[in-house]
Order: C-alpha cells, then sequence, then structure tokens
C-alpha cells in the first residue's frame, strides 16, 4: 500500500512541525506543568490527607508555578539544550521556525496555573 502525495505532505509537515525547537520547548513547558500537577494530585489521594495538610500542599504549589516563572524545569532545561544543539535525542531540529509556530510564554502559562489553584484555595478569612 502506498500513500498518495497529499498524505506524504501531511506526514512530512508533521515531522517538520516535531522537529522544531519550539514544539520541543512547547512540549516541554507542559510536560513540566502536568509532573507537578501529577505529583500534587497523588499527593492530595493519600488516604491520610486532611484539609489542613491539602491546603498546604497546594499553598505549595502555588509557590512552585510562581518560581517556575522564572527557573526552568527539568523538561524545559533538556529541551533548551536540544534547541542551543538543534538535536534532540538523535533527532536533528530544524532551525527555522514553522509557519505560525509560537511559543508559549511560560510567564503567563505558569500564572494561569498559579491563578487557577488559588481561585480553589479558602479565603484568607476561613484559612485552616
Amino acid at each position: 500500500m502506498t500513500m498518495d502525495s497529499k498524505e506524504r505532505l501531511q506526514y512530512k509537515g508533521m515531522a517538520n512541525k516535531m522537529q522544531s525547537p519550539v514544539f520541543l520547548k512547547n512540549v516541554a513547558i507542559m510536560f513540566d506543568a502536568l509532573e507537578e500537577l501529577r505529583d500534587l494530585s497523588e499527593s492530595l489521594q493519600g488516604e491520610s490527607m486532611l484539609l489542613p495538610k491539602a491546603y498546604i500542599l497546594i499553598n505549595r504549589q502555588i509557590q512552585v508555578f510562581q518560581a517556575r516563572k522564572l527557573n526552568d524545569g527539568d523538561y524545559m532545561k533538556a529541551a533548551c539544550i536540544a534547541a542551543d544543539e538543534l538535536k534532540f535525542k538523535g533527532v536533528t531540529l530544524i532551525s527555522e521556525p514553522q509557519r505560525g509556530e509560537k511559543l508559549i510564554c511560560k510567564e503567563q502559562f505558569y500564572q494561569a496555573f498559579t491563578d487557577s489553584l488559588q481561585a480553589r484555595m479558602i479565603p484568607d478569612s476561613e484559612e485552616p
């Protein structure tokens, strides 16, 4: 079974997109955030979890997301090195930006997580 030219172009376009440093960095920032949220979620699901401890864990996570606006996570650090070297796990990255490609603003990205978590917190007047 052979691919027609339209299908070949589609796969070539996807490959080019995935070889982009911008794509790599965008995936890396999402991976760092999801890893943090996974860890928080697992902690909150603990058998001995009580509201005061949950409150402390969520506040700690808010501080981590605030810090991430200035300091990259492990995946973003690796992606930045790969982007500088134009090589990621043996795959050569394409240096010219793809059409319509935009780097996620990490400050805005992590602020959205911070705002979302803060919106779910107990108001200061009701702290445990």
